[in-house]
């Protein structure tokens, strides 16, 4: 058998031609226990990559899960109305997409040490952060479009409200923002659209739009894990 043709087979290690037979024997077991050896090494450091990978997973969840420890809730709803409304269009006005503002928004903060504070729903106008703030410079934001009719028998509903808060949640968890209960905002979205439900057209063609947004409010440059957020709701 020539040498390059035993390098290959499975059975034979090198340096065994000029050896004794106990010599033969026990530079086999040496070599095949250093295979072992190695084929352990790789196996446990495999083993170890994959026990990393599932606890960073682990851990990944568990700060998700314990970035919402304070929860949004409709119980703790405050409603300031506003003093000034603002002039609603004629109801034979031509409306243009996200121009007409309603008189109120919903908004919330949160914080990493507080978590949610109570949601109010406050008068329409402008938002107060910081130039440095994360949302600015990288964008981390997500929101929705939600849609409010007017019935012909006066009443109100909102289109598949559901969905639009399984998607703003998901949204959310994939850029490490803060979560919330899918439920109770939603409560308090469809308060804020009856605190503002005169300004649902009455008409087949058009609807109150609403667009909940989640900011990042972080006052640091760099991506870091969203401390500080913003949850208006508006129209």
């Amino acid at each position: 058998m020539r040498r390059a043709e035993r390098a290959r087979s499975k059975k034979w290690t090198p340096g065994l031609d000029k050896l004794t037979s106990k010599q033969k024997s026990m530079r086999v077991s040496h070599y095949r226990t250093e295979r072992i050896k190695k084929k352990m090494v790789v196996t446990i450091s495999i083993r170890n990559f994959l026990r990393a990978q599932k606890l960073n997973k682990v851990k990944g969840a568990l700060s998700i899960a314990s970035r919402s420890f304070s929860e949004i809730r409709y119980n703790d709803l405050k409603i300031h109305q506003t003093t000034t409304p603002r002039e609603k269009p004629s109801a034979d006005s031509k409306l243009v997409f996200g121009k007409q503002m309603a008189d109120h928004m919903l908004v919330a903060e949160w914080t990493i040490d507080n978590g949610w504070d109570i949601p109010s729903i406050v008068p329409y106008g402008p938002l107060a952060i910081p130039p440095s703030a994360s949302v600015l410079h990288y964008g981390i934001e997500v929101f929705e479009g939600m849609k409010a009719y007017k019935c012909t028998d006066g009443s109100i509903q909102l289109f598949r409200p559901e969905e639009n808060m399984k998607r703003l949640f998901a949204s959310a968890e994939r850029l490490s923002l803060p979560t919330f209960d899918k439920e109770e905002v939603l409560k308090c979205i469809a308060e804020l659209v009856r605190v503002d439900q005169d300004w649902i057209p009455d008409c087949d063609s058009s609807s109150l739009y609403i667009r909940p947004t989640i900011i990042s409010t972080e006052v640091q440059l760099g991506l870091i894990t969203t401390q500080e957020v913003s949850n208006p709701s508006h129209f």
